[in-house]
């Protein structure tokens, strides 16, 4: 019985053939056979009822998804406010509006109409002044113009030759012939009385008259009377007498030296305070005609044995610590620090003597000025410690050494900055002598024994007299007696200098200072308990 004669559906993989036969697939045709429902497997395959419950199925299906598609599109669809307030074209409509549709209140246009005229109305009346000023200065020019015309037309109405020829066309063209001017004479006058100013001017009691010019004197600027000029004649000459050259440097040495010998007089007679004896102001010392290294100079020694490797290194670090000083002041502003003083001085020790090469000669010596500080501050506390354990002098020494400093230079910067320490503590010690602070006096004057202990000045310096001179005007007899006293009963090795640098001549103070602490020795005595 063929399967289609039974009604049943063809298992799955079998064709119909064309006389009702069932013949196995062909393999040559790679397509899937299409499924066939049997009976067995599911009675109501080819039921209508069934067809049409399927169809019901898909299209209610269908109807579902076209439901949610419509919902989904409801829902993202955006809200009608927003729909409303948004533009196309990038808003033009609401740029237009802002630009072409006011928003203003009715007051707020008159407000702002009312300010728009008044910015006219000053505007109107700053270009009516600018106008006004522009038509002053007009006429002005106009005026002046015009009267520079009517000189020219005036002087080229007048004959040719006054002083050379103004208008060659009116002169070789004219219808009159040349003649001179009216105005010649006033060349000739100028000229003649520039001449009789020359030659008459002493008489007048002029700077430039003959007459003075022949007397001797010269013009000096007088501050007394607001800086005017005074004319200051030589001393009278005797009747025929020539006139000697004034030479440009004062002789000193001449043969009356009168000069010299009346500072001198006036030195020994009283002083200042008028007071004659011991305690007179000094005159002042004669300086030596060579100079001399002072006591404390030590030269430096530098018997230190390192290998040629060991010196470079030494030298390299030596160049770098340069550096780092001159840039930190330089840079920074910051004052050079006495560790890196004692490092540079360190280094080049141990490297035999290596000097190096500051920048400028400024910082050089200010380099040595900060070294002479600290080792002042160290003689005075005395410790060495912070100069790497060398004594001040010899830190000072080396260390001029090493930076390249002249001896003469260097004793010059030290001895300078020992006279400013010491003027400084005879400042203070006045000002505290007379609060009648004791400690403060006694601290002053331990500053400046320390001073002059560490790098003693020598007798008759240049920088004692300075000292001597500014403390002699601005401090009394009493005071610098007190002084004086005081320091050399403490440090009667100090006590000339001290006379010194307190305007005292230390010829005449010494005795008396030793006849003083003689009577104050027997008076302790007496006093002891026997």
């Amino acid at each position: 019985m063929l399967l289609a004669a039974s009604g049943r559906c063809a298992p799955a993989g079998l064709h119909l053939g064309a006389a009702g036969t069932v013949s196995p697939p062909r393999r040559r045709h790679h397509v899937t056979p299409l499924v066939r429902c049997s009976s067995q497997q599911r009675p109501d395959c080819g039921d209508p009822v069934h067809q049409q419950q399927e169809s019901l199925a898909v299209l209610t299906l269908r109807t579902a998804l076209l439901v949610v598609a419509v919902q989904a599109a409801a829902a993202a669809a955006p809200q009608a406010a927003l729909a409303a307030g948004w533009q196309p074209r990038r808003h033009i409509q609401s740029h237009l509006r802002k630009h072409f549709v006011s928003e203003e209140t009715p007051k707020q246009a008159a407000a702002r109409k009312a300010e728009q005229r008044q910015a006219a109305a000053a505007q109107r009346a700053a270009a009516a002044a600018a106008a006004a000023e522009q038509e002053g200065q007009l006429s002005l020019q106009g005026v002046l113009g015009s009267a520079q015309r009517k000189l020219q037309q005036l002087w080229r109405q007048e004959p040719v030759y006054s002083v050379g020829i103004n208008n060659r066309q009116a002169a070789y063209c004219g219808s009159r012939p040349p003649a001179a001017s009216p105005y010649a004479w006033v060349p000739v006058a100028l000229a003649g009385g520039a001449a009789a100013l020359l030659l008459l001017g002493g008489r007048l009691r002029l700077p430039f008259g003959g007459e003075r010019r022949g007397q001797g004197g010269r013009w000096v600027r007088d501050r007394s009377l607001g800086g005017k000029m005074v004319f200051i004649p030589d001393a009278d000459l005797p009747e025929g007498g020539a006139k000697q050259p004034r030479p440009l440097w004062d002789d000193l040495d001449g043969d009356d030296g009168g000069a010299t010998s009346a500072a001198a007089a006036a030195g020994s007679s009283g002083g200042s305070d008028g007071e004659a004896g011991p305690w007179a102001t000094a005159a002042p010392p004669t300086p030596a005609a060579q100079p001399v290294l002072p006591s404390w100079w030590q030269s430096p020694n530098f018997a230190v044995y390192a290998t040629f490797a060991r010196k470079d290194e030494l030298q390299r670090q030596a160049r770098q610590v340069l550096r780092q000083l001159e840039d930190a002041k330089m840079l920074q502003g910051l004052d050079y620090p006495v560790s890196g003083l004692v490092s540079l001085r360190t280094l080049c020790q141990e490297a035999g003597g290596y000097q190096v090469k500051p920048r400028t000669e400024s910082g050089r010596d200010a380099m040595l000025r900060a070294a002479v500080a600290a080792a002042m501050a160290a003689g005075q506390e005395g410790s060495f410690a912070m100069l790497g354990g060398d004594h001040p002098a010899k830190f000072v020494c080396g260390l001029a050494h090493d930076l390249g400093v002249p001896e003469q230079r260097a004793i010059t910067i030290v001895h300078a900055e020992v006279a400013a320490r010491c003027r400084a503590a005879l400042i203070d010690a006045e000002a505290a002598f007379r609060a009648g602070n004791q400690a403060d006096l006694l601290m002053a004057l331990v500053k400046m024994a320390g001073a002059l202990q560490t790098f003693p000045l020598p007798a008759g310096s240049a920088e004692a007299e300075l000292v001597a001179a500014g403390v002699v005007k601005q401090t009394s007899l009493l005071f610098r007696k007190a002084i004086f006293l005081e320091i050399g009963a403490v440090s009667p090795q100090l006590a000339a200098l001290a006379a010194e640098l307190l305007g005292f001549n230390p010829d005449l103070v010494m005795p008396e200072l030793a006849r003083q602490l003689a009577a104050a020795t027997a008076q302790l005595q007496q006093d002891a308990p026997q």
